[in-house]
């Protein structure tokens, strides 16, 4: 906290604090111009000039050159017949608690945000889908050609958006230190074949061959749902730019204390000058073999969460590997 008391000619004639305060030594102001002393900070002065003008202010400014929130008080101070002979206030530092204040909306914010996606996007969603597997099922009369295909593309759309949905929860749940991982020791063959299980029905429609390849005995350190979350997107997007009877390859290896997953395709691979930036949210413009969405933004962040790192090469005309490195358990 800083006491101050200012003159009409603009010179500081008191200045009282325990330290140092947004710069300002009390041990060498008094007796200085106001105008040098918060010469970066023409808000503060703007509200002792207005005070010299008999407008008190109370309130928090944000003072921009000094990356700062002030808490300022300023008053007129006046003689024995009322004219205004100075200024006299009290200033703290108030950046701390509005930054506080700040991540407590933004961390409601994202509360709030969860909880709407959860219930007015991803619950209608669900149900489109129901309706449109009890349809596709034939339980409620034949569908022909047409009809089915135009089914199948209801429920194709419906589960890409609800993909999308889901990784927006999962990346604000991410963002808000929210999300609570469940790391154990895992067998990544039995990881492997349960990502291959989750990835047919999108694979066989596209002729797509899946593969997967790892030593029985290698383990890796990871949440089981969420390794399989980031298998199930990288595949899943390496299906999608992987020409018809194509090949998905997920394959794991033991490089020293880690435990490497590759996932590789043999799609039209990325250009060099695209792969800084496929991690960025929404940053495709439909170049071929170039992800779009929050896909692959929140696949790096859960890897790291597990404490690994997640890697891509490619080069045109081959389709690019994506590598995950996570720990092996000690």
């Amino acid at each position: 906290m800083l006491l101050f008391v200012i003159d009409l000619a603009g010179t500081v004639t008191f200045l009282e604090s325990r330290r140092r305060v947004l710069g300002v030594d009390p041990t060498t102001s008094v007796g200085k111009p106001a105008n040098d002393i918060f010469a970066q900070a023409p808000e503060i002065l703007e509200r002792l000039h207005g005070a010299v003008r008999g407008e008190p202010f109370s309130g928090v400014i944000e003072v921009a050159q000094w990356g700062s929130f002030v808490d300022l008080t300023c008053r007129p101070l006046r003689g024995p017949i009322g004219n205004v002979i100075g200024v006299s206030g009290v200033m703290l530092d108030a950046t701390e608690r509005i930054r506080s204040e700040e991540a407590r909306r933004d961390a409601e914010a994202k509360s709030l945000l969860i909880a709407t996606m959860n219930h007015e996007a991803r619950t209608p969603l669900n149900a489109i889908l129901g309706f449109t597997e009890l349809l596709g099922s034939g339980r409620q009369g034949e569908l022909n050609e047409g009809q089915r295909r135009y089914v199948a593309n209801i429920d194709s759309a419906g589960r890409q958006l609800l993909s999308l949905v889901s990784d927006a929860i999962d990346l604000t749940r991410l963002e808000s230190g929210a999300m609570v991982l469940s790391p154990a020791q895992l067998h990544v063959e039995s990881v492997l074949e349960a990502a291959i299980e989750q990835l047919e029905p999108i694979a066989e429609p596209r002729y797509v061959r899946l593969e997967a390849s790892s030593p029985p005995e290698l383990t890796v350190q990871a949440d089981r749902a969420r390794l399989l979350q980031v298998l199930w997107s990288l595949a899943s997007n390496a299906i999608r730019f992987t020409p018809h009877s194509g090949t998905v390859r997920l394959s794991a290896r033991a490089v020293g204390r880690f435990t490497h997953i590759d996932v590789t395709d043999s799609g039209p691979g990325i250009p060099a000058d695209r792969l800084s930036r496929i991690y960025l949210e929404f940053s495709a413009d439909g170049a071929p073999g170039e992800p779009a969405g929050l896909g692959l933004s929140l696949t790096r962040q859960l890897v790291v969460l597990m404490c690994g790192k997640l890697s891509v090469s490619s080069r045109l005309g081959a389709g690019p590997t994506f590598s995950i490195q996570l720990p092996r358990p000690t």
